[in-house]
């Protein structure tokens, strides 16, 4: 079982909800299944965050998306952390990137809020629960041909 958001973290994080209702750790885990049926989300608490891929091995295309890192920040966040490891952190066992798509199609089931595409590159890129909540949550689909190369 996934990780889920709880208590006051969970009402903080409301405006990280998609228009379906769901959490940011159940879109988050959605999306990674997409490249592995077997995806989960482990919790977390406060003073930790979500790194990437520890090898190559679970670098798969899904988590190596920042689209994919954005849920799963948010998912910590809603869980009471304030801590958030940066996107050039988080990548840098991925082959390939996928900054601001995600490189498979979207769980029908789910929405991915418009705040997960926003530009989290460079030397200090990252998740911001200010930024991504002024940015705003409306749903969309975004999909690239073109990954970045590292």
């Amino acid at each position: 079982m996934s990780a889920s958001c709880y208590g006051v973290a969970a009402s903080d994080y409301a405006w990280a909800y998609n228009s379906l209702s769901q959490d940011p750790c159940l879109v988050a885990t959605s999306l990674g299944e997409a490249c592995n049926a077997a995806y989960t989300i482990g919790t977390i608490g406060p003073g930790l965050s979500y790194i990437g891929p520890e090898s190559s091995v679970g670098a798969t295309a899904c988590v190596c998306s920042s689209v994919l890192y954005m849920m799963l920040s948010a998912c910590g966040g809603c869980q009471g952390s304030t801590v958030f490891t940066l996107w050039s952190e988080y990548n840098l066992n991925c082959e390939t990137i996928y900054p601001m798509v995600f490189p498979e199609p979207i769980p029908i089931e789910i929405r991915v809020p418009h705040w997960a595409y926003a530009n989290v590159s460079g030397p200090l890129g990252g998740f911001n629960p200010v930024d991504a909540e002024e940015i705003g949550g409306a749903y969309m689909y975004r999909r690239s041909l073109w990954p970045a190369r590292i």
